[in-house]
This record gives C-alpha cells, sequence and structure tokens, in this order.
C-alpha cells in the first residue's frame, strides 16, 4: 500500500479497511495507492487499485457503506 496521506474521512478509512479485507478474504494480491496526488498536483485520487489483471480508480463521495444503500 502506498499513502499519499492518510485518509480522514471516516468513510474512506472504512472503504478502505472493507476493500483490504475483502481482497485478503479471496487471496487476491492488490498495490493499493491511497490519498495521492497527480503529477500536476491538481487532482486528489482517492484510490486506485491494481491487480494482476486489473485496474480501478476509486473516487468516495459520502460512502455510506453496503448497509447505508
Amino acid at each position: 500500500m502506498f499513502w499519499g496521506n492518510e485518509p480522514e474521512v471516516r468513510s474512506e478509512r472504512e472503504f478502505l479497511s472493507q476493500l483490504v479485507s475483502d481482497l485478503k478474504s479471496r487471496n487476491i494480491a492488490a498495490t493499493i495507492l491511497a490519498n495521492f496526488f497527480t503529477k500536476s498536483k491538481s487532482r486528489q485520487v482517492d484510490f486506485r487499485i491494481v491487480t494482476e489483471n486489473h485496474v480501478c480508480h476509486v473516487e468516495l463521495k459520502n460512502y455510506a457503506g453496503v448497509n447505508g444503500i
């Protein structure tokens, strides 16, 4: 895991915790980049998740979790 800055927003911490748990339970290796700025420093990215077969860019806006849907 690479941290730009540790997430301060509770929903981001909860998402990250659930993501790591889900990946581990499925035995999926992943690189997670969290809270980092793009090269131009004009945009902060919440999460970039990279596995052997996929890349996913995640931006959370008021994420309430599965039970909050």
